[in-house]
């Protein structure tokens, strides 16, 4: 481990632990490991929630508020990477393009926009991952608790590394480990369940994201551009309209940038507005440690703290003023409260009309008490049949 009086020379502004349905680590791991290869900041970026990072803040002891912790000899930011849709801008088939956007430094209590909308946004994952397990509990008669499904995906997660969603083979599986029966032969069963309705996934617009972070105090950089970008022909119109929405920067060290993404994203910034206001960041996308990938180091080069400092700068000044009690907005105007507000019950209405549709459907069994036991040769599924059912 390194000594704390060493001078560390690596940074990190992107990690997933356990806190991401494809991640592994605890944040105490993480923070290990960071220590062992002499890393002076690094950033928690989960999917879509602030599940693990939150729950590290309080049992630690850290404020909501704060975006700039010191823990175990390692500086850490709060961040998320955010799953959103820019509708303006088409993607390789002609539907609107998916971008991963990266939040850091947001509040983190309960009047946080971003933790509100967060919230929905989780629900509406675990529901489209685990959500055919708890339709049909609903109408089964039987319960299926969050802590057996969280059993089952770490058992499957050490078997298939990034297991997160249900298809009719898992939930057939996780029906067998609780000794949960419900139809006359397994083939049925997957057959019905082939057919069941799927959730619709809850997508948020880049746009309201973007206001809903900076509503919260946070700073927002498109997440590993290339892989963004490569989705869209419409490139330097993303970049321009990422810009116009009030995007504080774009990670530029990452395992997948080039040179030619690199110089559009350049030219894009210098035509809109001068480069020294914006943020560019670095990270490994680190889900597990690997030879090639760890804290502070992508597959190509190291993540160097020199080349993060504007942004860790710029955090520590934002955790500064929230010290004093100012929730400072860099370079933006602060969102009216009404606009906030008229967001958040967009998508609280949207994801209640998604789950009530959902949870309207009906899934019917022809159950017998003993199916497991009582079926008939031949009832059972063939591997290979999951292939063409699932």
């Amino acid at each position: 481990m390194a000594n704390n009086k060493e001078k560390r020379l690596l940074a990190d502004m992107h990690i997933h632990s356990e806190g991401s349905f494809d991640g592994t680590y605890s944040i105490n791991k993480i923070i290990g490991i960071a220590n062992k290869n002499n890393v002076h900041t690094i950033a928690i970026t989960d999917h879509n929630n602030f599940s693990a990072i939150k729950d590290f803040c309080v049992e630690n002891g850290l404020p909501l508020l704060g975006c700039y912790h010191n823990i175990n000899g390692i500086n850490l930011i709060p961040g998320v990477e955010i799953t959103c849709v820019m509708p303006q801008i088409l993607n390789n088939v002609g539907y609107k393009t998916k971008f991963h956007l990266l939040v850091y430094g947001a509040r983190l209590d309960n009047y946080s926009p971003l933790v509100k909308l967060l919230d929905l946004k989780h629900n509406n994952d675990e529901l489209v991952d685990y959500g055919l397990l708890k339709l049909i509990s609903s109408q089964n008669n039987f319960n299926v608790t969050t802590s057996s499904i969280k059993e089952y995906v770490i058992q499957k997660r050490g078997e298939q590394s990034g297991f997160g969603r249900f298809g009719a083979k898992s939930v057939i599986e996780f029906l067998k480990y609780n000794n949960i029966s419900l139809a006359k032969s397994e083939r049925e069963l997957l057959k019905v369940l082939k057919n069941a309705p799927t959730m619709e996934r809850l997508e948020l617009d880049m746009e309201d994201v973007i206001k809903l972070a900076h509503a919260s105090g946070g700073i927002c950089i498109l997440a590993h551009p290339k892989k963004n970008l490569e989705r869209t022909n419409q490139k330097s119109q993303a970049i321009k309209q990422m810009l116009e929405w009030g995007i504080d920067g774009f990670e530029i060290l990452d395992n997948s940038m080039n040179q030619e993404t690199f110089e559009l994203i350049m030219k894009g910034c210098k035509s809109f507005k001068p480069k020294s206001k914006l943020l560019f960041t670095g990270g490994s996308d680190m889900h597990f440690e690997s030879p090639e990938l760890t804290v502070g180091k992508t597959y190509n080069y190291p993540i160097t703290l020199a080349s993060q400092q504007s942004f860790i700068d710029e955090i520590i000044r934002l955790d500064k003023a929230r010290q004093i009690g100012i929730l400072a907005v860099r370079n933006h105007p602060k969102p009216a409260e009404e606009i906030v507000e008229t967001i958040l019950r967009k998508y609280n209405q949207t994801e209640k009309d998604l789950e009530d549709k959902y949870f309207s459907a009906q899934i019917k069994f022809n159950k017998v008490d003993d199916f497991y036991e009582s079926v008939e040769e031949n009832g059972y599924v063939k591997p290979e049949d999951y292939d063409t059912l699932e």
